[in-house]
């Protein structure tokens, strides 16, 4: 087994997949259906502040924290302090102004639990760089008075909007906060163990709006401009939970796909690793004349379903199969070719004779 993050994916269709990396969105969903028969969903969309004041933290690495809401367990929140721009006890002051944001909005308390401080000096320039990293759990608390604040920051339209108190038992949240904006990006992710049950030769159906348990139609945010972006990867060999590439001989032949937006599918495949290929459907475009992507979905578009079908085969496998009557002309058009040959050669050798 190796780890996903030391892996290079090759894709066929390079620059519609690379672009996605860096393409700014408003809301995103994406969806991979792991070859164990699990089906991991992560949306992501940009929300209003809970509170109307975010603090500025000085120190704060990319000006950036966040509050975290394992749904049923734990809520945590943190961050990462530069320690190159203030000392230790100026970054425990600062990081304060974290906690007190979450406390406020979440009305609960916080307790540090680790503080960890790292270094590294750069090759380059020999530079020293020193981070604090912080990090808080709640003490005591209600499940669902948390989960209701989540649930209150998600729009009523747009991709998020998938997510209901049903469906985000078991899941995640995480609700960035950037002190020098008053813009959040709220992240909601799941993973469904053991949706489907592979077996070869089988075909499957996903349909988004099942999965969420979802009645739809489902409206585009009014603040997408072609940003609402949708991907789903078919199949998928390595579980954003585990972080490892599963060994497995299956793989994904698509059948049908219903999507009422204009959509691309790429092949991508594990470089230097003896797995089958995987498809990544998108609804990233290139545009003219530049060929840079835009996503398909903007404001005022409305998704009535989402589904893709698909068939699992054995990686490898062909099945060849000859009818009989066709077997016995070849043998029969071989063995005259092996006669006249014979019967020319011998001829040939009597003349010289």
């Amino acid at each position: 087994m190796k780890n996903i993050f030391a892996l290079l994916i090759i894709l066929i269709n390079i620059p519609i997949f690379c672009q996605q990396i860096s393409i700014v969105t408003f809301d995103e969903l994406y969806i991979a259906i792991i070859c164990n028969g699990d089906v991991f969903c992560r949306i992501a969309s940009d929300v209003e502040s809970p509170l109307a004041s975010i603090p500025y933290v000085r120190g704060l690495k990319d000006n950036l924290f966040s509050v975290g809401y394992t749904v049923g367990s734990n809520v945590t929140t943190g961050g990462i302090i530069d320690l190159t721009i203030i000392n230790d006890a100026e970054a425990d002051v600062e990081i304060s102004k974290v906690v007190d944001y979450a406390e406020t909005w979440l009305g609960i308390n916080f307790k540090l639990k680790e503080k960890r401080v790292h270094e590294f000096r750069s090759q380059a320039t020999g530079q020293l760089f020193r981070y604090a990293y912080y990090t808080f759990m709640a003490e005591d608390f209600n499940p669902d008075m948390v989960l209701d604040k989540f649930l209150a920051l998600i729009p009523n339209e747009g991709l998020m909007s998938l997510v209901n108190r049903k469906i985000a038992y078991g899941g995640k949240f995480i609700l960035n906060i950037y002190t020098t904006t008053n813009t959040c990006r709220l992240q909601f992710s799941k993973n469904f163990s053991n949706y489907y049950n592979f077996k070869i030769g089988e075909t499957y159906v996903l349909d988004v709006f099942k999965l969420f348990n979802y009645t739809g139609p489902l409206k585009v945010h009014k603040m997408s401009d072609h940003s609402t972006q949708v991907s789903i990867e078919l199949l998928q060999y390595s579980s954003p939970y585990i972080g490892q590439v599963r060994e497995s001989n299956l793989q994904a032949q698509i059948i049908n796909i219903e999507l009422p937006f204009e959509y691309r599918v790429s092949t991508g495949r594990y470089a230097n690793l003896p797995l089958p290929p995987f498809y990544m459907i998108s609804n990233l475009i290139p545009t003219p004349p530049t060929g840079m992507p835009k996503c398909s979905l903007t404001a005022g578009d409305t998704i009535d379903y989402m589904r893709v079908t698909f068939k699992i085969v054995e990686y490898g496998y062909t099945s060849f199969q000859i009818d009989l009557p066709f077997l016995i002309g070849l043998i029969i058009i071989a063995l005259a070719t092996l006669t006249i040959t014979l019967l020319f050669r011998a001829k040939n050798i009597k003349k010289k004779v």
